[in-house]
């Protein structure tokens, strides 16, 4: 862009404003020029009605974002107020992010698979737990907010100014003066309460939700109602659009509690979670019984994680995953990309080869050998005759027509609990991908047709009913008295535990409180207006 292309105001007497590169509901972006560094940035500004009142809260915040340095934020440059011809703005000047955002990423290719979403959704998490650090609150994560660099690193962006304009939330009633994001409003902001560290991890369960079945939680017909789904409508579960999301049901449910204090502990306690809900598996020991259960472990698939990345976004890079910090998955990002580098350094002929290693806590390290170890001779890579193991979903039948045209053996057959509709294979001795040798056998896990209820003792009534519609049961909501309110749910029938055939009918059991009063042992009524 040439100087004369500069033809907005000068923030700060010292951004240039250029052109519009968008508008959301709380502000405008523009590029902009910094006469300081001679770089371009991205500066947005608030909308008129975000006015002075807020101006100590976003001074405050905004200051704090500044100081917010981690590879998966925005860095925040500066910030201030601007006079607009009698009006004061705020503004904020940012890393200017080439974009696209994940709204726009999966507007044009679709959801993603539970794999990539949840690597994505750990980098965003990584973010807020460096910002809850420094005790910086974000309040509009959502798809628009979270960009894709020039890397393929996914950057959060709006600290600070996002904090500004969702301080004054407003209740549904009031749904027509809100800013920001609706569709990713926690309860308590969407109620006016006051929004913590538990809101961001509200609107990060959203937007896993969103990854992996390309709409917000609640779809409804106007924003009021949106507002009310969010404090009153059961918990979605992302399985029920797509059976193949069902490993981050739990992550997802967990994190849109109603009550913030059933949300997970932080950022880094959730990241954690969906690092598990996705990690391969494998059986270990069939048990016998007459229930077909299986004891299960994590198995060693730890170049899986760099794959599915690079297959969704192709732009990524291994730096994404050298600057990765986040403990619930670095062990998988760590270790693939050593073996990456590794190979990739061989095959490019370089004259000192890699030594890959792994400590004691799972992480993975490089080093290079002494000046007298290195061998200028050229190593040929050795002829792998291994096959790669197929997909193992669908079918019984399907799974083992592939296994056998791979030139692959089926192995045992287990029959196991699982929502999955009888006949369903759901895992594997080895994963997807792997390569193993010619006529090695697969065992398989084939859903038996039954599954464990759930223990949902001492969640909400929206809770439990997601959780048990997840495993595969009908829930019947125990309806209160006149005069009375619904509180926390106290047991099933059958209970917690017992293995039924899917499809069946499972009683929710709720404790009851009087409206405005105690409830039956004598405690305030936790049920709130979302416990439906």
């Amino acid at each position: 862009m040439t100087s004369a292309s500069w033809s907005g105001p000068l923030l700060g007497d010292r951004f240039e404003v250029g052109e519009l590169l968008g508008v959301g509901g709380s502000a405008a972006v523009f590029r902009a020029h910094d006469r300081v560094t001679g770089e371009d940035v991205a500066v947005k500004i608030g909308h008129a009605h975000v006015g002075a009142e807020v101006r100590e809260d976003f001074s405050r915040e905004a200051a704090v974002a500044q100081r917010l340095v981690h590879p998966n934020v925005a860095q925040v440059h500066a910030h201030g107020w601007h006079d607009s011809a009698g009006l004061t703005q705020p503004w904020l000047a940012m890393d200017l992010v080439a974009g696209p955002s994940l709204a726009a990423w999966v507007a044009e290719r679709g959801p993603l698979a539970p794999g990539p979403a949840a690597i994505a959704i750990g980098q965003v998490l990584e973010a807020l737990a460096a910002a809850h650090a420094l005790g910086l609150v974000h309040r509009d994560v959502a798809p628009d907010n979270v960009m894709l660099d020039g890397e393929g690193r996914l950057r959060l962006v709006d600290f600070g100014l996002a904090s500004a304009t969702g301080v004054p939330a407003m209740s549904a009633g009031a749904a027509d003066k809100i800013v920001g994001h609706v569709h990713y409003m926690s309860p308590e902001q969407a109620s006016g309460r006051p929004v913590g560290a538990a809101g961001d991890l509200y609107q990060s369960g959203a937007l896993l939700y969103f990854l992996l079945t390309g709409e917000p939680p609640y779809v409804r017909g106007t924003a009021a109602d949106v507002l009310r789904a969010h404090v009153e409508a059961p918990v979605p579960v992302p399985s029920a659009r797509n059976p193949r999301n069902r490993p981050l049901d739990l992550v997802v449910t967990t994190a849109l509690a109603k009550d913030p204090a059933r949300r997970f502990a932080s950022a880094t306690v959730m990241g954690e979670a969906v690092a598990r809900a996705v990690a391969p598996r494998r059986v270990v020991s069939p048990v016998s019984g007459d229930d077909g259960t299986v004891q299960v472990a994590a198995l060693d698939g730890r170049t899986t994680a760099t794959t599915i990345w690079q297959q969704s976004f192709p732009a990524s890079s291994g730096d994404d995953f050298r600057e990765s910090r986040f403990g619930g998955i670095g062990w998988l990002i760590g270790a693939a990309l050593a073996l990456v580098v590794a190979l990739v350094w061989g095959l490019a002929g370089g004259d000192t080869p890699v030594a890959v290693a792994e400590s004691d806590s799972g992480a993975a390290t490089t080093s290079a050998p002494s000046p007298s170890a290195v061998t200028t001779q050229p190593t040929v890579p050795p002829v792998d005759d291994r096959v790669a193991v197929p997909v193992l979903d669908g079918t019984l039948t399907e799974v083992e027509s592939r296994l056998r045209a791979s030139g692959l053996a089926v192995g045992a057959v287990t029959r196991v609990q699982s929502p999955e509709v009888s006949g369903t294979v759901v895992g594997g001795s080895v994963s997807s991908g792997m390569r193993v040798e010619p006529g090695s056998p697969v065992d398989l896990q084939v859903a038996s047709g039954s599954n464990v209820v759930p223990d949902v003792a001492g969640r909400s009534a929206g809770e439990a009913q997601a959780l048990l519609e997840a495993a595969g049961f009908v829930p019947v909501m125990t309806s209160p008295s006149s005069g009375a309110s619904r509180g926390t749910v106290v047991g099933t029938q059958p209970g917690a535990l017992t293995v039924l055939r899917l499809g069946v009918s499972v009683t929710v059991e709720i404790s009851f409180a009087p409206t405005g009063g105690e409830s039956e042992t004598g405690e305030a009524g936790a049920g709130g207006p979302g416990d439906a």
